[in-house]
């Protein structure tokens, strides 16, 4: 049986936190283009245009308007 300090230097271990980390990431980068959606929409750029912007996808916009 492996105990807890060897779990946490085998292979797997490593792999789980650092897939746990990257989605992480990705999450907070999402929030942050989400935050900034209400701003363009207010200056006058459209749904698809403000996706194009931020590199999101249309129904992502719509998420971001719909979260505000």
């Amino acid at each position: 049986m492996i105990d807890v300090s060897g779990f946490k230097q085998s292979r797997l271990y490593q792999d789980i936190k650092l897939e746990g980390k990257r989605e992480a990431r990705l999450e907070a980068r999402l929030e942050g283009k989400l935050e900034v959606v209400p701003q363009l929409l207010s200056r006058g750029f459209t749904v698809e245009q403000t996706a194009q912007i931020l590199g999101l996808t249309v129904e992502q916009v719509r998420q971001g308007i719909q979260e505000t």
